[in-house]
């Protein structure tokens, strides 16, 4: 019988690294922040030092960090880390949307600039102006932007631009968002369930009772509910 011993070296684990680290450090340093103001400094500490590593998804790390500032409404320290986010993972639309929303809490004068592109200075633009009370300047915004599909009949029903520009004609013909959020969310839950193929699992993410089910998409479910 032949025996290989094998020797390693082990080293100390920093934020933000190894097997779910990061995912630990995220929910330890968000629990805490709400805590006692040693246990908040302690979780500044843990977040600075994740989102300053060179870990690949550093980017959490900055973005949550930044989320924590603004609701302390600590928003020249929340830009600095939601930029941290944004330059980490330039592809990710939620960390460009937070360097917006913070930029829009600041009222930056630069705020065009720190837009990610043409859609988010255009989104930018219209905020500004309608809180300017600038109504034409705010339509064409939005009339560039309904063009492109990224403002659907839903945004402009609600919020801020609602307020600004009410039922305008020119607006009146904007079709509903083509993603139904909702709906997207039940399917992720959806797609993973273990009795997916052979049970309507739609009534179990959505907690409603087979009874309440209209039209169940698995002959195993309509065979039960009869």
């Amino acid at each position: 019988v032949l025996l290989i011993f094998g020797f390693y070296c082990s080293t100390v684990s920093m934020p933000g690294s190894g097997r779910f680290a990061l995912e630990m450090v995220q929910e330890q340093a968000i629990l805490e922040f709400y805590g006692t103001p040693q246990e908040r400094e302690s979780s500044m500490r843990l977040l600075k030092s994740s989102c300053r590593s060179l870990h690949p998804a550093r980017a959490l790390s900055c973005y949550n960090l930044s989320v924590l500032l603004s609701s302390s409404k600590n928003y020249p320290e929340a830009l600095e880390y939601a930029l941290r986010a944004r330059n980490a993972d330039p592809s990710d639309s939620l960390y460009r949307d937070q360097v917006f929303q913070v930029a829009y809490h600041l009222e930056l004068e630069q705020g065009e600039v720190l837009c990610a592109d043409e859609v988010e200075k255009r989104y930018f633009r219209a905020i500004q102006h309608c809180k300017d009370g600038k109504k034409s300047e705010t339509l064409s915004d939005l009339i560039v932007l309904v063009a492109l599909k990224e403002i659907g009949k839903e945004s402009l029903e609600k919020g801020i631009f609602s307020e600004c520009v009410g039922k305008s004609d020119v607006l009146v013909h904007v079709k509903p968002n083509e993603v139904n959020y909702t709906k997207d969310y039940y399917k992720f839950l959806e797609n993973p369930h273990p009795y997916r193929e052979v049970w309507d699992v739609s009534g179990v993410v959505r907690k409603q009772t087979l009874e309440k089910m209209q039209s169940p998409n698995q002959e195993v479910t309509r065979a039960w509910k009869e």
